[in-house]
């Protein structure tokens, strides 16, 4: 089933991820999305370091096919232990996993008994636009799928729906235009990238 996001959703994980990068101050691309979990306090659990016991006890309670995050109260503190499949799905997806977790952590989503499909729909945009921000595309210049796996290491399925929504938005505004708060992300890598 399609669930449907509208534009003003779309813009405002724009936005979360922009003020993401620049909080953190992570400007260098392809972004080193494990780094910048770690930064904002989460602790990545690759399923390779899970004993076969742990795995069993986990994949009872959660979907464990990607990765998931569990937040948990640690002396007055909110932790967040994030889950991801490092086992068998190859690197460019693992840091979209990772991307989509962060966008859990930083709205908020971790303390949701239940994830909406909006929710969810909302993460994989926020991780597309986290690891290849269209800021940057535009920029660049970059205009085929091939270019955005080799700018920014994401799978080229990823590459391929960025591609799409880039060109669509350069037939909406033009090939060059960019946003006052793009332009501002744009600033701060030229200023301490």
């Amino acid at each position: 089933m399609m669930v449907e996001v509208n534009k003003k959703q779309y813009d405002k994980m724009t936005r979360l991820t922009l003020d993401v990068l620049s909080d953190y101050e992570f400007f260098c691309f392809p972004l080193d999305v494990f780094s910048l979990a770690e930064k904002i306090g989460m602790k990545l659990i690759p399923y390779s370091t899970l004993t076969l016991e742990q795995y069993m006890t986990l994949y009872h309670k959660y979907d464990m096919n990607l990765g998931f995050t569990v937040s948990r109260s640690e002396n007055g503190y909110i932790e967040y232990d994030t889950y991801y499949n490092d086992v068998d799905i190859q690197e460019p997806r693992q840091r979209f996993t990772i991307a989509h977790e962060i966008k859990h952590v930083v709205s908020g989503d971790c303390h949701k008994k239940y994830l909406t499909e909006r929710d969810e729909a909302l993460a994989d945009f926020f991780a597309k636009s986290l690891l290849a921000p269209q800021a940057i595309i535009i920029q660049e210049g970059l205009s085929s799928p091939e270019e955005y796996v080799e700018r920014f290491h994401i799978s080229q399925q990823s590459a391929e729906y960025c591609c799409s929504a880039t060109e669509h938005r350069k037939s909406a505004y033009g090939e060059t235009f960019l946003f006052d708060y793009e332009r501002e992300f744009l600033e701060r890598i030229r200023k301490y990238g």
